[in-house]
């Protein structure tokens, strides 16, 4: 092996390495801003804090690129409005229901629904794409949907209100990664969270003043983590996807799901049974397995 062959190993090693990171510090602003909703939405609703939620990220997005001497008003044109339009419809979706969730289910419980979004999305992209997946996508998918049956188990043909809307943040999760990958060839993660925060600002007012509450003054400290901590989570997620390949280091995002348990566990005393942590971790391979394959083949175009 020759010496520029080695050196690109050594920088392709070491990005993998710093994307892993990158995905981890993802990862525990998403359980961060899970503590913040399970403290804040007692008071306010998911409702209202959504709206929040969207206010703060859209005011730290600005003051980013204010600050920085690397954006011009140019880069932020684009032809793709439409696809920033569904995602932050799909991103607004998912916030509504998995906000509700955490307010009706343990937290690990209400993050592993919400961690379930790549399991939908080869089912989406068949509905709307006509793209059918390799047989090893479907069963990671069937995989995956066991392990939700064991954390589900319900007793009759009804499930809660709690599961339901965790299995709506999922899918609707999913919607919005392939919008994501959608336009992806043309729209940096910067422009993206640009009209990402204005939509959401604006779909949120609506339904914010229809149920409008001002939060107790314990509750603003939640609030403004959940708005730094989600922004935060964003931002690390873009910079490690663009340090390595998504299907080598994604599996760092289920880390949310473990400190997530461990952070209810500790503050509010929740303990997970033996068939959810089963179940989890039957979601966690067969997501996995689902999306490693999806990928990789959707990258290679076939």
């Amino acid at each position: 092996m020759s010496y520029g062959a080695k050196a690109e190993n050594l920088k392709s090693e070491g990005d993998i390495l710093l994307g892993s990171l990158y995905i981890c510090l993802s990862a525990t602003m998403f359980a961060v801003a899970g503590v913040a909703v399970k403290s804040a939405v007692a008071d306010i609703g998911p409702v209202v804090l959504v709206f929040w939620r969207n206010v703060l990220s859209f005011f730290l997005i600005i003051a980013v690129i204010l600050a920085s001497s690397r954006y011009s008003v140019k880069e932020f044109a684009t032809k793709k409005i439409k696809f920033h339009m569904a995602r932050a419809v799909f991103s607004m979706m998912v916030l509504y229901s998995y906000f509700y969730a955490v307010s009706k289910l343990s937290l690990g419980t209400a993050v592993l629904f919400l961690s379930t979004g790549p399991i939908f999305i080869p089912i989406l992209a068949l509905v709307f794409f006509k793209h059918l997946s390799d047989r090893e996508v479907w069963i990671g998918i069937f995989i995956a949907f066991v392990g939700v049956s064991l954390i589900v188990r319900p007793t009759s043909v009804f499930i809660s209100s709690g599961i339901l809307f965790g299995l709506i943040s999922g899918l609707f999760g999913g919607a919005s990664t392939l919008t994501i990958w959608s336009m992806s060839n043309t729209e940096s993660a910067v422009k993206q969270l640009f009209y990402f925060s204005i939509f959401c600002v604006v779909l949120s007012i609506p339904l914010a003043f229809w149920q409008w509450k001002w939060p107790a003054v314990d509750t603003y400290l939640p609030i403004a983590v959940l708005g730094v901590s989600t922004t935060l989570a964003q931002y690390f997620l873009s910079k490690g996807f663009s340090l390595a390949p998504a299907d080598k280091i994604y599996t760092w995002n289920y880390l949310s799901i473990v400190i997530s348990s461990l952070a209810a566990y500790i503050g509010w005393g929740e303990k997970l049974g033996a068939l959810t942590i089963a179940g989890m971790v039957f979601v966690v391979i067969g997501a996995r397995m689902a999306t490693l394959k999806f990928k990789r083949r959707a990258m290679q175009g076939s």
